[in-house]
């Protein structure tokens, strides 16, 4: 296990040089069926572990791509400060009319957390359990020294002075 540094925090996570980790076909079905819709946007994929029909990779630049009004599924690189641009780039394409479900580790307390979960998020649910992502070969295989999250951004986000809904569920991959 590596070191690396996000939004300014050292974490004991993975290799930063490998970002290419895929989310588990179970929890995706877990999550579609949970919002009661197939993914129609994976804006941070690639040409082999993408889990919706239209997917951007490195080289679309999901930052800077228009996200539309898509159901879209995030699981974005968790090095080099990423995941607080992944988190920023979601609060404008829900305000723009994209539902987007982010696949993010546990760490709640930092910048993207407090800038872009805790104002606008409509739903977070921390993972009971650890996640085993999928490795370059569709295979179980990096499972991360850390608990995950799922945050729902909803379309045109979450209303000003209502709640943000949290909870906890247990693992869809036990």
């Amino acid at each position: 296990m590596g070191y690396f540094k996000e939004d300014g925090y050292k974490r004991n996570a993975h290799n930063a040089s490998h970002d290419e980790y895929a989310t588990p076909w179970p929890l995706v079905r877990f999550w579609e069926d949970y919002i009661g819709r197939k993914f129609t946007l994976d804006p941070a994929s690639s040409t082999t572990n993408h889990k919706a029909r239209t997917f951007l990779t490195k080289r679309d630049n999901g930052l800077t791509s228009d996200w539309g009004p898509n159901t879209c599924l995030l699981n974005p690189p968790f090095s080099n400060g990423g995941i607080l641009r992944w988190t920023t780039r979601s609060v404008d394409a829900a305000r723009w009319g994209a539902l987007v479900l982010g696949v993010l580790p546990n760490w709640v307390n930092d910048p993207w957390a407090v800038q872009n979960v805790k104002p606008f998020a409509s739903e977070l649910f921390f993972i009971e359990g650890r996640i085993r992502f999928l490795g370059a070969n569709g295979k179980p295989g990096f499972q991360p020294t850390f608990g995950s999250v799922v945050v729902i951004w909803r379309p045109g986000l979450r209303p000003a002075g209502t709640d943000l809904k949290v909870d906890w569920i247990r693992c869809p991959l036990r």
